[in-house]
Parts: C-alpha cells; structure tokens; sequence
C-alpha cells in the first residue's frame, strides 16, 4: 500500500499478522510500525493465497517515478482585453504582431519554470516488532531505516539464494540504524555505481547469523557488504566482512 507524508501504525495486541506486506513510500514521507506498550505482535510476510512466505519489501521511489513529466501547455493570448503576448512575438497597441522577437522577463521576475525544492529520501521505521522467517528488503530510493527493540529471524531452511538473510538493503543512498535488536544475517548490495559505502550503525544488539562460520554482514555472491560499519556494544556471533569500518566500542 501507500502511506501518507507522515503515517504511524500501531499494533495494540501480541498476535501474529500474515498479509502482504509491500510498502511503498514517495519522497518526503516516513513511516513507522510500532507495537504498543507491553506487546511483541509478530509479522509473518506471505502471498496472497497465505501459502507462501515473501519478504517485507520497503520501496523508496523518486522524484521521476513519482511525477512523470508532462508536456508543457503552449502559450495562449492573454485574456480579458489586456495586452498580452503570443509565444515569440510582442503585440503592438494596434493589436498587431510586430514580428520582432519578444524582449525576455526582467532579471528581477519570478520564473514561471521554478520548481518547488526537491523533498528528501523517505524514511521507514520498526519499533518493537518481532519479523518471522522472512527478510526485511529495503530498496529504491530511501533515506533512513531504522529498527529499535526488533528481531528479524531468517528463513530457516530456505533453498532460494539469499534465503537465510534478515536484512537485505540495496537502498540508494540509505542510513541504517539498529538498536537493541536481535537481526540475523545482514547483506547489503550497492545496485548503483557512484554513492559511498552505507552507513550502518549498530547499538546495544546481538548480530546472530545462525552458524559462527557465517557472515554476520556482508555482501551478494561473496563480496564485501557495500557498507561503512559502526558498532556499540554489540556480540557479534559470526565473521563481519565490509567496505569500510567506522566507530567500534565495547564489541
């Protein structure tokens, strides 16, 4: 579905919620889904016949995949009596054309092609919410993710490539945070050539990728996760392998 400029959704009970769960955000929106006070619901992601799992996938669109251009309307002859102009060609007071070519605005003049300023990344945030078998992916175009006192368990026995990952993020450009979670294997995966390493930034959590012989964070087909690492206070249960390292404490 879609969201609203700033949409919060609050799960009041500690059920277990099967649906479809493709979120697509346009430029300037943020969204949260948080549980409650007291309560641990848990999204468990599937098809619509409810008999196959699939990931909670987060989409960022845009400003081109938002608002398509569109033609720009010719220009008309003034209206109400007043003297106006035609594309090109300045009117005389007789009403004629003139034929010469139409002096441009004063410097001083609004321009009619201004554009309102480009909305930022839209921003997705999971607080408190426990995510079963199926990974969380973050594509598009997206400015923050972030997940508080979450845990993402991979798909345990998954045959597909990629199956047993909690997260997966080829954001473009993304900030990720995570904090007093618990996430199973992270990949992330630049699809665009040109943006810096993803920060990712990981506090007061345990990275547990299932096997110490995993990666905890990494990249597609055995490469280094295009990300830039900081850890606080975190276990890491499994080998880390990234583009760069930031900020390192108590881990």
């Amino acid at each position: 579905g879609k969201a609203g400029a700033q949409a919060t959704i609050e799960i009041t009970d500690d059920g277990v919620y099967e649906d479809r769960l493709r979120l697509e955000l346009r430029p300037g929106e943020a969204l949260e889904i948080r549980a409650a006070d007291g309560h641990r619901p848990v999204l468990r992601p599937a098809d619509e016949d409810h008999d196959r799992p699939e990931a909670v996938r987060v989409t960022g669109l845009r400003h081109e995949e938002e608002r398509p251009t569109r033609p720009r309307p010719r220009s008309r002859r003034a209206r109400g009596g007043q003297p106006g102009k035609i594309a090109g060609l300045e009117r005389s007071d007789d009403g004629e054309g003139s034929g010469q070519q139409a002096a441009g605005p004063p410097t001083d003049a609004p321009s009619t092609d201004a554009r309102p300023p480009a909305a930022p990344p839209p921003d997705v945030t999971f607080d408190g919410v426990w995510i079963a078998g199926h990974p969380v992916e973050l594509v598009g175009h997206l400015g923050t993710a972030r997940f508080r006192h979450c845990t993402l368990v991979p798909t345990a026995g998954s045959r597909r490539e990629g199956g047993d990952v909690s997260l997966q993020v080829e954001a473009m450009p993304c900030v990720v945070q995570i904090e007093f979670s618990v996430v199973g294997r992270i990949q992330v995966i630049s699809p665009e050539t040109g943006f810096d390493p993803v920060p990712v930034t990981v506090t007061d959590s345990i990275l547990d990728p299932g096997r110490p012989s995993r990666k905890a964070i990494g990249g597609a087909e055995r490469r280094p996760g295009w990300a830039r690492l900081s850890l606080r206070r975190v276990t890491v249960l499994g080998d880390l392998d990234v583009r760069e390292v930031g900020e390192v404490a108590d881990s």
